[in-house]
């Protein structure tokens, strides 16, 4: 992606969906709205972890603040 997507404003009886994306590292999550079978984003929320040692991942280590 070259640049970041526009973002939709939601309205009321908007069906909303949440995918979230998880890995070692990183985070993801965006919230869309459904609308005539295209799905628009509303929110969009990215966290990386860069971690000095790797295999030290805890629950603690990967709670987003």
């Amino acid at each position: 992606m070259s640049s970041a997507p526009a973002l939709t404003k939601p309205e009321k009886g908007d069906v909303l969906s949440l995918y979230l994306a998880v890995s070692s590292t990183a985070v993801s999550a965006v919230l869309v709205k459904d609308h005539e079978g295209t799905q628009y984003p509303i929110y969009y929320v990215i966290k990386v972890y860069l971690m000095p040692n790797p295999g030290t991942h805890t629950s603690k280590n990967l709670s987003l603040h």
